[in-house]
C-alpha cells in the first residue's frame, strides 16, 4: 500500500523488533488470562464460603454439598499443599494459629479429604466449614469471617506537578465494597478521585449523614500528602472548623478509623480570630488574632468591601491614587479615609499621554475634565472607617496585620478562619470577612503561583452561595460573597485553588457554583435530593434505593461521568463539632486536662481521696475540698493528686510536672500548640468613629447625607427626636412605605396604602401625619392620590446601611 509521505510521520511504531513485540504481547496477554482465572476462582470460593454459612444451620445435606465443591476448589490451588504441610508456617501465619490448632487443621483437612475420595460418608459440616475457613483464609481468598466482601481503596489522585507532592502510597480515603462473588481484583477496582486540575467537589447529604466529616477527611490528605494548603473557610457558628485542631474524639469514627487501620490524628492549624469586641480573654496558643492591612487591599476589594458590585469608570483610579499617596505618607487609615472623601467630591482632572508620530519625533498632549461626584468613593470612605473601627482594617505598620501570601506559603500547617466571637449586632461583617479572605486567597494564588496549592473548606456552602437571595439574612454581603464564590468556582482551578464544599440540597446552592464543581459524593439523601440529581445522572433503582438508606459515612463518587458505589468513607480523623459538649472542654480533653461538664457531676464526693488538685494553664495547686470553676466559655482545665507521681508534693508541682502529666494522660500527639494563653485586653481594642465629638451628632449626620447626595430633609430617618440613632427596623418600614407609594399611583387614602404594608394603616399615620416626622417631607398628593416628592425619590434609592455606617461607632 502506498502513503502519502505527508502522512508516515504521523503512523504509530514500535518499539522493537516485530518478533520481540509479538513475543510481549502473547505474554502480556497470557498473564491477563491467568489473572482472570485466578480471580473468578476467589470469586467462587468467597461465594461458596458465603452460601455454607447461609445454609449451614437450616440445611445441613444442602451445606454437606456446598462444602464438598468447596474442598474442590481448594484442592486444586497449587499453594494448598504448602498450607497442609508440617515443615511450612504459611498456615500459621496467614490465620494467627498456634502450632498446635495449626496441626489439627492440617489434620482434620487431610481426613477430609479421603473422605471426600472414597465417598462412603461426608465429615461433619460445621467441621468442615471451620478447617475450610482456616484453610481459605491462609491461601488469602478473604479477609474476614463475617464480611466475605473484598474492599478496593479509594484514594486522591496521585500528581507530579510542580506545587504538589507525589505520593507513592497515599492513604485511603475510604473503601469501595465489593460484591463477594466479584472477579475484579481490588487493584482493579480501586478508586482515584481526580484533582490534577484541582476539580471542585461538592459533598451533598441529609443532616448527620456524614458530609463535613468526609470534607474534612479529604482535606487532610490533600494537606498531608499531595501539598495543598488548606483553609477552612466558614463554619454555622458553633465552632466546628476550629475542632480540626485537636484529634476526633466521637466513637463512631473512631470504630471507623479503625476498620480503615488508621488513628485519629489532628491537622497543625493556626485559628485565625478578627481582633474584634467579643473575643474571650483566654484562648488556646494556636488561635491568631488578626487585622488587615490597608497594604494588602486594592482599589478593587476596596469597592467590594463596600458593597459596590457595579463598575464605576473612576471609582477604583481615585482609590489607587489615594492608596498610593497613604501608603507613600503615614499608612494610616485616618489618611486614607480622608484622602478618598476628599477624592469623592467635584475634581478637574488632567490626563497626559504621548504619541509618536511618523518622522519619528514624539508629541505630548494633555486633555482636561471635570469628575463628577462619586458616591462609590463616599461608601467606600464610610465602610472602611466602620471596618477600621470595629477592629478588622489597620493601619499598614500594625503587629497584628496577616499577610495572605505568607498564610498560603506556610503549607505545614491548615490555616482556620474563625468568625464566631463577632459580637451580637455585628454579624453581617462576618460576611464581609470571609469575602475578604477569599479574594485575598485568589489574588496571592493569581499573582504567586509558585505558592502550593489550595484546599478551600466551606461547609454548608449555601448560606454563602444561596440559590435565592431573598432566603439570605444580610443580603447585599452574601451578594458580594456569591459573587466571589462564583469566580472561585470558575477561574479558581487554573489558579491551583480546588473547592470543598456541602450542602443538604443541591438546588440550595447558586446554580453556577454547583455546576461547576464537577466532583460529586453523595451520601444518605432525600427523596427530594434524589430526584433534582436523577435529572442529571439518571440513577437506576438499585442506586436510588442505596441512596435512601445509606447507613451514615457511606455513599456515591461520581467523578469522570461514572458513578462508584457502595463506598464508606473514612470519618475525619480530625476533631468535627458536637453538640453536646462546649468546643473549649473539648480542647482540654485533648491536651490531657480534666474539664468538668456539669455541675451535678457529684464532684467533690467522687474526688473525695485527692487531697489537692491543679489548675493547668498557671500550675497553681488547690486543696482537694475546693473543685475546678465551670464558665460559660472557659471551664478550668484541671489535674488531680493522682495523676502525678505517687511521691509529688504540693510544692514540687511546676509548669515542668504539669506538662508530664499531662502528656502522660494524652492518648493521641496534638502537633498544635493548644495550650491557653490571654488575648488581646479589651481596652487594647481600637475604636475609630467619625461622629462630632459633642452634640447629638446632627452636623455629622449631614455631612454624611451630603457626601452621598442627600437632603438634608432626610435626617429624622438617621435620628431621633430625642437625639439617638433611630433603630434599623422603624427604617426599613420607612423605606417600604416610599416603596409603596413609589409603585402605586391610586393610593387616596392611609387605608389604601396601609393594604399593601406589612405594617398597620395606622403606624404609618404616625410616620406622616405631622411635621418632623420622617415620612412628611417625603410624600405629598398629586390631586387625590398619594406620591412621592423629590426627597422620596432621594430616599427610596439611598443605601442606608452603608450611610449609617459612617455615622455609627
Amino acid at each position: 500500500m502506498q502513503v502519502s509521505s505527508d502522512s508516515v510521520d504521523i503512523q504509530a511504531r514500535d518499539d522493537g523488533s516485530i518478533d520481540d513485540t509479538v513475543e510481549g504481547l502473547l505474554r502480556e496477554k497470557r498473564r491477563k488470562r491467568q489473572q482472570k482465572e485466578d480471580l473468578n476462582v476467589e470469586a467462587e470460593v468467597r461465594d461458596h464460603l458465603t452460601i455454607a454459612k447461609e445454609v449451614l444451620a437450616e440445611d445441613s445435606e444442602a451445606a454437606s454439598e456446598v462444602l464438598g465443591e468447596l474442598h474442590e476448589l481448594l484442592w486444586e490451588d497449587d499453594d494448598v499443599e504448602v498450607v497442609i504441610d508440617r515443615r511450612e508456617s504459611l498456615l500459621e501465619d496467614n490465620t494467627e494459629l498456634s502450632a498446635r490448632e495449626a496441626t489439627s487443621i492440617r489434620s482434620q483437612f487431610r481426613r477430609h479429604t479421603r473422605l471426600r475420595e472414597t465417598g462412603n460418608r461426608s465429615p461433619d459440616p460445621e467441621t468442615e466449614y471451620k478447617v475450610l475457613l482456616n484453610v481459605a483464609k491462609a491461601l488469602n481468598y478473604y479477609s474476614s469471617v463475617t464480611e466475605m466482601t473484598p474492599y478496593a481503596p479509594v484514594t486522591m489522585e496521585t500528581i507530579d506537578e510542580p506545587g504538589s507532592e507525589k505520593t507513592e502510597n497515599p492513604t485511603p480515603v475510604g473503601r469501595r465494597r465489593l460484591k463477594a462473588a466479584t472477579s475484579l481484583s481490588t487493584e482493579d477496582a480501586a478508586v482515584e478521585i481526580p484533582h490534577q486540575s484541582c476539580d471542585h467537589i461538592l459533598c451533598v447529604a441529609l443532616p448527620r449523614s456524614g458530609k463535613d466529616s468526609t470534607l474534612a477527611s479529604i482535606g487532610m490528605n490533600l494537606w498531608n500528602e499531595h501539598g495543598y494548603k488548606y483553609i477552612s473557610i466558614f463554619d454555622d457558628g458553633r465552632m466546628e472548623t476550629p475542632m480540626i485542631s485537636i484529634p476526633n474524639d466521637d466513637p463512631g469514627i473512631r470504630s471507623n478509623l479503625d476498620r480503615l487501620d488508621q488513628d485519629p490524628k489532628a491537622f497543625d492549624s493556626e485559628v485565625f480570630v478578627p481582633a474584634m469586641q467579643g473575643v474571650p480573654d483566654t484562648l488556646p496558643n494556636n488561635f491568631r488574632e488578626f487585622t488587615i492591612g490597608v497594604d494588602s487591599l486594592t482599589p478593587h476589594l476596596i469597592l467590594r468591601l463596600s458593597g459596590v458590585n457595579t463598575s464605576d469608570e473612576t471609582a477604583e483610579d481615585r482609590i489607587e491614587q489615594a492608596l498610593q499617596e497613604t501608603l507613600e505618607n503615614s499608612g494610616g487609615i485616618p489618611e486614607l479615609v480622608g484622602r478618598i472623601q476628599e477624592k469623592a467630591g467635584n475634581q478637574n482632572a488632567t490626563i497626559e499621554w504621548t504619541e509618536q508620530a511618523q518622522n519619528g519625533s514624539q508629541e505630548t498632549y494633555t486633555a482636561h475634565y471635570e469628575m463628577e461626584r462619586s458616591k462609590a468613593l463616599n461608601k467606600a470612605a464610610a465602610r472602611l472607617s466602620k471596618l477600621a473601627g470595629d477592629g478588622l482594617i489597620a493601619s499598614a505598620a500594625a503587629e497584628t496585620n496577616i499577610s495572605m501570601r505568607d498564610v498560603v506559603a506556610n503549607q505545614e500547617q491548615a490555616a482556620v478562619l474563625c468568625c464566631n466571637f463577632i459580637a451580637d449586632g455585628q454579624e453581617s461583617i462576618k460576611y464581609t470577612i470571609i469575602d475578604l479572605w477569599l479574594r485575598l486567597v485568589y489574588k496571592v494564588r493569581d499573582e504567586y503561583p509558585r505558592l502550593p496549592r489550595v484546599a478551600l473548606e466551606i461547609r454548608e456552602l449555601k448560606d454563602i452561595a444561596p440559590s435565592k437571595l431573598g432566603d439570605a439574612r444580610y443580603k447585599e454581603q452574601v451578594k458580594s460573597l456569591r459573587q466571589t464564590l462564583f469566580t472561585l468556582s470558575t477561574r479558581g482551578g487554573s489558579r491551583r485553588i480546588l473547592l470543598l464544599g456541602s450542602t443538604q440540597k443541591l438546588n440550595d446552592v447558586y446554580k453556577p457554583v454547583r455546576s461547576n464543581m464537577a466532583t460529586k459524593i453523595l451520601l444518605r439523601l432525600g427523596e427530594e435530593g434524589i430526584e433534582t440529581l436523577d435529572n442529571s445522572y439518571h440513577f437506576g433503582h438499585e442506586q436510588k434505593r442505596q441512596l435512601s438508606e445509606f447507613s451514615v459515612g457511606w455513599g456515591m463518587l461520581i467523578a469522570g461521568g461514572e458513578k462508584k458505589w457502595p463506598i464508606e468513607w473514612r470519618g475525619a480523623p480530625c476533631g468535627l463539632g458536637l453538640g453536646d459538649q462546649h468546643w473549649l472542654d473539648r480542647f482540654g480533653t485533648a491536651r490531657g486536662a480534666r474539664v468538668r461538664q456539669s455541675e451535678s457531676d457529684r464532684w467533690t464526693d467522687r474526688h473525695a481521696g485527692e487531697d489537692w488538685w491543679v489548675h493547668v494553664p498557671d500550675a497553681s495547686v488547690h486543696p482537694g475540698d475546693t473543685s475546678p470553676e465551670i464558665g460559660d466559655t472557659y471551664s478550668e482545665w484541671y489535674l488531680l493528686e493522682s495523676d502525678f507521681p505517687d511521691e509529688m508534693e504540693p510544692d514540687d508541682v511546676d509548669a515542668e510536672a504539669v506538662e508530664e502529666a499531662l502528656a502522660e494522660r494524652r492518648e493521641y500527639n496534638t502537633p498544635s500548640d493548644i495550650a491557653l494563653s490571654e488575648t488581646l485586653s479589651s481596652d487594647k481594642r481600637r475604636r475609630l468613629s467619625m461622629r462630632s465629638a459633642d452634640g447629638d451628632g446632627s452636623e455629622n449626620v449631614e455631612a454624611v447625607l451630603d457626601r452621598h447626595g442627600l437632603p438634608p430633609e432626610l435626617r429624622r430617618w438617621v435620628i431621633t427626636k430625642a437625639g439617638e440613632i433611630r433603630k434599623a427596623p422603624t427604617r426599613q418600614k420607612l423605606a417600604e412605605a416610599v416603596h409603596v407609594i413609589g409603585s402605586y399611583d391610586d393610593l387616596h387614602t392611609y387605608s389604601d396604602i396601609g393594604e399593601h404594608l406589612s405594617y398597620s394603616a395606622s403606624t404609618f399615620a404616625n410616620y406622616i401625619s405631622e411635621e418632623d416626622t420622617p415620612l412628611s417631607p417625603c410624600v405629598t398628593k398629586d390631586g387625590k392620590a398619594y406620591v412621592l416628592t423629590e426627597v422620596g425619590k432621594a430616599a427610596l434609592d439611598a443605601d442606608w446601611d452603608v450611610i449609617i455606617e459612617a455615622i455609627q461607632d
